[in-house]
């Protein structure tokens, strides 16, 4: 069965697809389909408050929902606790270590096969290496956020909207 398109606003959220197409100028909000699903929920784990508002931003804007952590115990406790679909980690040296939140998160069962996106600072390409060893995809910063959303997609196996 496929999915019906109303023009004009509904009453609910329970009846909306995700990923919702845009099609012939209507909104996600018009857009109405049968099945319901979550939207993907992405942990964002960054020290900088600036970096996660904007990027929950972006990710919201695009049909994603977050959460956000200002520290490695902080994902590390959302992640146990939530049904995260990926993880986009802040690599700050100075604050956040990512390669030890990454290395724990593929250890443990529940989180193992977790996609992770490590944003590094210039100058940690060495990080790099570390993070492929432990299947975690990583960006030099500043990552537009085209290609940080492409990636999610891609590993997540998801089209763009």
């Amino acid at each position: 069965m496929g999915a019906i398109f109303e023009k004009g606003h509904h009453d609910g959220p329970e009846k909306l697809c995700w990923p919702v197409p845009s099609i012939q100028g209507l909104e996600a909000d018009q857009v109405v389909g049968v099945s319901p699903m979550k939207k993907p929920l992405v942990l964002i784990c960054s020290q900088d408050a600036e970096f996660y508002l904007l990027y929950s931003h972006i990710l919201e804007v695009d049909g994603f929902s977050s959460e956000t952590a200002d520290g490695a115990k902080a994902a590390l406790a959302l992640a146990e606790q939530r049904e995260l679909q990926a993880v986009v980690l802040d690599c700050d040296p100075a604050s956040i270590n990512g390669s030890a939140i990454c290395a724990h998160l593929k250890r443990e069962p529940r989180t193992t096969d977790l996609p992770i996106i490590a944003l590094i600072a210039p100058g940690a390409e060495h990080q790099h290496l570390d993070l492929l060893k432990a299947g975690v995809e990583s960006f030099v910063r500043p990552v537009a956020p085209a290609k940080l959303l492409d990636c999610l997609r891609a590993r997540l196996g998801l089209t763009k909207r």
